[in-house]
């Protein structure tokens, strides 16, 4: 029976390079600090800077993303980090159903915003990447963020029937 070989500190450095988890790290720890902050705190529970924090590090995430294709050529990282802030998008989507239970008026507010946010952000990222995401794939991608969006409101707006 032969030994595992030892990786040597420098392949061990390369993978963290190419793989680096430090950007999910960092999107766990905002995520929880935000949980953990919103949940405790009724004075900040009317959901708007909930909304730009979510919003404002999707899009530190996005341009990171960019100029790390743009400049870097890493496509490794750039991946990872443009998976995150589209999974940020759909975080934005989600921290609203205490929000669409209490006003419903802010919640369409906050929801449609985040909607055209994410679409927006989503659209000058694969311009700014210059991709050729020929319209069949961005055309469901976009319509699922709609549903996304839309959907905390309609579950809500149908609540009362159901019961």
């Amino acid at each position: 029976m032969t030994a595992a070989p030892i990786p040597s500190v420098q392949s061990c450095l390369k993978w963290l390079y190419v793989h680096n988890p430090f950007y999910l790290i960092s999107v766990c720890t905002l995520l929880y600090g935000l949980h953990v902050s919103f949940t405790e705190s009724a004075g900040i529970a009317d959901g708007s800077l909930l909304l730009k924090i979510l919003a404002a590090y999707a899009l530190l995430l996005m341009v990171t993303g960019v100029l790390i294709v743009r400049f870097g050529k890493v496509w490794d990282d750039a991946r990872t980090i443009l998976l995150i802030a589209v999974l940020l998008f759909v975080s934005i989507s989600s921290s609203f159903d205490r929000i669409c239970l209490d006003d419903r008026a802010a919640a369409i507010r906050f929801l449609a915003f985040g909607c055209l946010f994410s679409m927006s952000v989503s659209e000058a990222a694969i311009r700014g990447l210059r991709l050729s995401f020929p319209w069949r794939f961005r055309g469901p991608y976009y319509l699922q963020l709609i549903l996304l969006h839309a959907y905390p409101i309609w579950l809500v707006s149908t609540a009362g029937q159901v019961w």
